[in-house]
Formats: structure tokens, C-alpha cells, sequence
């Protein structure tokens, strides 16, 4: 989180509206983080080009085809050219030419409800948040000292056609909601969000494969597209290298399916839920009293937290100081930050230690600085470079189970060694 900082930290979350008071976090980085998402593309495309990522902007995907090779082709915008890869994955957005062209099936259902959106200055109106009215709903509030973010959701309006609405639309929805004038008001952007709900039944189909937008259409509430998109790639990408340096276990890359098709299943039904509690009639008005008095459970509350994005179980490691084998202080997150995993000794347990012998290519190995007490915690904990939790417990057997599955043989085992050649060129 430090790249993206300054950014305002929230423990008071919403779920379609309800207050969710998360109450006190684990570390400096839990709770929910305000990052517009330009900040967070800069930040990521940074990093990209660190790490020594080509970037090249504008190419439109034209079409591909997938053999044991994938050959995509790509127009440049002077014309077009033919990109050899051993995978193809699939990060353009809602209308994604890679879900299309590949045929990738989806479940849900069509829209049936939009919400307009827009930038505006030149009227002054209150700030209103998830302001549920008899017309629908209203949402206003200030970006900075001049501009406004408006939302409006009129039940009465016409669905009205995909892409950004008029000036004049968006005018009678907000006076059709809340019966003030913006007629005047100087649109700086302007969209619509409409409440399609589909997602993908394969996230992988051979070389191919979706992540993001492509994969999963809903309702941006709560920052759960970006979240929810964030989560496929961070579970995606160290998966991939893995199968490209050629040392993934059998089966690792499809759980990038199996665990991205349950979360993408669960954010669904949660976004489902939160677009009646926002957008429903006084019909949901019962149901809203009933989850706000159960949303004052602490578990409840995190219940709903880990539902919007599909992330119930996921079990991501907290921030803990830890000292490494070398001696040196430093924590979890930073550990994780050059793609490996993690053998997290809580207790400085020698058969961990011994246990935790000739992983150190793709994992590290670490205790605990302040240790909780042996009562309340496992002996040790495995962590994927994503930082998701792999395995906690008391029995070392398991845990050299679980490393395997998850990490391969152990260094210098003649399988440990990464031995795929994969090809990436281009074709004029």
C-alpha cells in the first residue's frame, strides 16, 4: 500500500448501503483503502516497467488462434502484426476481444437496471450517500472543491441504451429522484453503470485465459470490480511464472479456475443482494432493518466485508514483523514482494526450521518477531506469493504436502529445476 499512498484508510465499510463497522484491523495495511483507479493503473504500470515489461500501447487484438502456441493477430495502428505466445490472457475490460474471439461461455443474467454517473460542476446540491428515495436512489459527493460525483438510479426511467447517457438524460433522472434542477450544471464526465451480472464458467480454456473485467460484468458497487480484479491477478500471476519457468506443479495453473470461478460465484450472488438493498423498492426496506441489526455482529460484519469480494476464505497472511534466517527484521509483505512464498515459524521450532530445508529458490523462510501465545496459534504457516494462506497447522507432514503441491520438489531435486523454453515474437 505504500506506493499508492496518501490514500484514506476506511474501517466502516457498506454492504448495498449498510453500515459495516470492521472495528479494529490486523495490520498497517487491512480495511478498505480509497485508491482511485488511475492512481492504482500508474502504480501498476510502474511496476511493470521495473520489472522489464514491454508496454505497448495502442495494439487491438484483431484475432488469435490457440494450438500449442497461441498466434494472435494485433493491429498496431499503422498496421497489423503476428505475436507467437505460449499463453494469451485476456485483461480488456467488459467488452473483452479475448472472451469473445475465444468463445468463452458466461452465466448470469442480462441488465435490467442502470445507474447514471457524472462529473459536474456549476450547481451546488447536498451531499447525499446512498440516498434511497421514493423515485430511487441518489448519491452525491464532492471530489474536490470545485466538481461533484453524481449517481442517480430513477425506477421509473427507461433502461435507455448501452454507453454514456446525455446531459439531458441524466438531468431528468436526477429531478425525476430528487426533484432539483442540474440542468444548468457543467458535465465534466459522464457514464452508466448498468447491472448485467455474468461471469465466466471457464476461466481457462487451454493457452487462454481471463482475468478482471473479462472475466466477470456487474455493478461496480463498493469498488468490487477493481477488488475482484486485483484478486484474479494476483492469483493468476505467480501461478503463470511458475508454469513458464517450467517448475509448476501438475494442476497449479487450473486452480487459477477453480478458485477465481468460486469467488466470482460468491461476488455475484453479494452484488445481487446489494443492488435490491440499494436499488429495490420500500419492498426491501424490511430486509435493510434486518441486516443492519445483524451487520452490528463483528462476524457478521466481516462476513459481508469478505463476501463483496468474493474473498470469504481467502486467509491473507497479516503484515507480521518477522526475522529471516539471515537475521534480518522485515515483514511479511515486504518477504512476498520478489514472487516467492513463505515458511512463517510462529514459534522458532527447530523441526520447522528443518522442515523448511532446501526451499529457499521459491520460498522463504522466517519467524515470528512477537510470536502470539502457543495456545492460540499454529506451530507455522504456509504462504503462496500472493499472499493468500496455504496451510496452517501443528503437523510438519502435511505442511511438506502442501509445500509440494504448491511449490514442487524441493531444491535440487532434478524436477526443481525450470527447464520450459517459451517463445514470445512477433511476426510482420
Amino acid at each position: 500500500m505504500g506506493a499508492v499512498t496518501p490514500a484514506a484508510r476506511y474501517t466502516t465499510l457498506h454492504f448495498g448501503g449498510v453500515p459495516l463497522e470492521l472495528g479494529k484491523q490486523a495490520d498497517r495495511y487491512s480495511g478498505d483503502w480509497a485508491v482511485s483507479q488511475p492512481r492504482l493503473t500508474e502504480v501498476l504500470r510502474e511496476r511493470a516497467l521495473a520489472l522489464g515489461v514491454s508496454i505497448r500501447q495502442p495494439y487491438e487484438l484483431h484475432d488469435f488462434v490457440a494450438g500449442e502456441r497461441v498466434r494472435s493477430k494485433v493491429g498496431t495502428g499503422i498496421g497489423s502484426i503476428s505475436i507467437v505466445s505460449d499463453y494469451l490472457v485476456g485483461c480488456d475490460g467488459a467488452q473483452s476481444a479475448v472472451a469473445r474471439i475465444g468463445g468463452f461461455p458466461f452465466e448470469g443474467r442480462p441488465t435490467t437496471r442502470c445507474l447514471l454517473w457524472a462529473d459536474i460542476v456549476g450547481v451546488d446540491i447536498p451531499e447525499r450517500r446512498f440516498h434511497r428515495l421514493p423515485g430511487g436512489l441518489a448519491v452525491a459527493a464532492r471530489r474536490d472543491a470545485a466538481s461533484t460525483r453524481i449517481m442517480v438510479h430513477a425506477r421509473q426511467q427507461p433502461l435507455g441504451e448501452p454507453g454514456p447517457p446525455t446531459p439531458g438524460e441524466l438531468a431528468r433522472a436526477w429531478r425525476a429522484v430528487t426533484g432539483e434542477d442540474i440542468g444548468s450544471a457543467i458535465v465534466l464526465r459522464i457514464g452508466r453503470f448498468q447491472n448485467e451480472n455474468r461471469h465466466v464458467t471457464e476461466y481457462r480454456r487451454g493457452p487462454v485465459l481471463l482475468a478482471g473485467d473479462a472475466a466477470h460484468r456487474h455493478l461496480p458497487i463498493g469498488g468490487s470490480s477493481l477488488d475482484q480484479g486485483l484478486h484474479d491477478g494476483i492469483c493468476l500471476g505467480w501461478k503463470l511464472a511458475a508454469q513458464i519457468a517450467g517448475w509448476a506443479p501438475a494442476g497449479l495453473l487450473d486452480t487459477y479456475h477453480s478458485e477465481r470461478y468460486v469467488a466470482g460465484t460468491t461476488t455475484a450472488a453479494a452484488i445481487d443482494a446489494q443492488e435490491n438493498l440499494l436499488l429495490g423498492g420500500p419492498e426491501f426496506d424490511p430486509i435493510r432493518r434486518v441486516i443492519g441489526d445483524l451487520a452490528r455482529l463483528p462476524t457478521v460484519a466481516h462476513y459481508l466485508a469478505g463476501a463483496r469480494t468474493g474473498s470469504l476464505d481467502a486467509g491473507v497472511v497479516p503484515d507480521l514483523r518477522v526475522t529471516t534466517a539471515g537475521g534480518v527484521t522485515t515483514s511479511c509483505t515486504a518477504l512476498l514482494r520478489d514472487g516467492r512464498g513463505l515458511i512463517l515459524d510462529l514459534h522458532g521450532d527447530v523441526e520447522v526450521r528443518a522442515a523448511a530445508a532446501g526451499r529457499r529458490t521459491r520460498m522463504h523462510y522466517a519467524v515470528a518477531v512477537d510470536p502470539p501465545k502457543r495456545s492460540a496459534a499454529p506451530a507455522a504457516v504456509v504462504v503462496r506469493p500472493d499472499g493468500h494462506v496455504a496451510w496452517s497447522g501443528e503437523d510438519l507432514d502435511e505442511m511438506r504436502r502442501v509445500i509440494r503441491k504448491n511449490f514442487g520438489d524441493p531444491d535440487g531435486h532434478p524436477a526443481a529445476v525450470g527447464h520450459a523454453f517459451h517463445e514470445f515474437h512477433t511476426e510482420n
